[in-house]
This record gives C-alpha cells, sequence and structure tokens, in this order.
C-alpha cells in the first residue's frame, strides 16, 4: 500500500515572533499526521487520502465530488474517485482517536489559534 507523498495536516506557519502567528512544526511532524491518518482509511485508502487532500487544498466551496478531481493535489480520474466514494472506507474510531490527539496549534505567546491565523 503506497503512504502519502503530502503534507495534508500541515498547518499554515509564520515567523513564530509576530503576535498571532502559529509556532512552526517540524515536517517529521507533518509526516507522522500523514501516516496515522493514511492508516484509517482501510479500503481505497490512496484515493480517499487523494480527495481530503484535494478538499483541502479546493481554492473555494467545492459542489460536486468531480470538482475535486480537478485540483492539483488529486492525482486519479474520475472513477477512482466515484470508486472510493462508493467502496473506501474510513475506521471511524481510529480517526476520531488520531484527530484528538493532535496537539492544538498555539500562537506565539501560547494561547491557542487556529492555523489559518
Amino acid at each position: 500500500m503506497l503512504r502519502p507523498r503530502v503534507s495534508l495536516l500541515a498547518s499554515t506557519t509564520t515567523n513564530g515572533t509576530s503576535k498571532g502567528s502559529v509556532r512552526h512544526r517540524s515536517a517529521s511532524d507533518h509526516a507522522i499526521r500523514n501516516y496515522l491518518l493514511f492508516d484509517c482509511l482501510t479500503a481505497r485508502g490512496d484515493e480517499l487520502f487523494d480527495l481530503a487532500d484535494a478538499l483541502l487544498c479546493a481554492d473555494g466551496p467545492v459542489t460536486t465530488p468531480v470538482d475535486l478531481t480537478l485540483v492539483a493535489e488529486h492525482r486519479r480520474g474520475h472513477g477512482a474517485m466515484y470508486d472510493a466514494l462508493n467502496s473506501g472506507n474510513v475506521d471511524a474510531p481510529r480517526l476520531r482517536q488520531v484527530l484528538a490527539g493532535l496537539p492544538m496549534p498555539q500562537a506565539a505567546d501560547g494561547r491557542l489559534s487556529s492555523p489559518s491565523t
């Protein structure tokens, strides 16, 4: 089974000294998160991972699933997308556990922050 090649759960980071910025995270942190997320996708995981990546990288709202195949981060065709949506499987309890274990992003002053600030 292939492993993810993108930083799906990477937060947007800026200089750690400016007010309201998000602290830098190492590339290995992102790789570990991707690996944990990927392991939650038990059937058609490669395509489901690509769909999630495309959803997070889309420029604006996604109105139909086929719109995701037009995003650059999506590497497959329409058939693979529909196969993943019809036959793919997510281990929801494991995904819940992985997401609950992720650290909350913090601003430079230690307050909780959203990745987009």
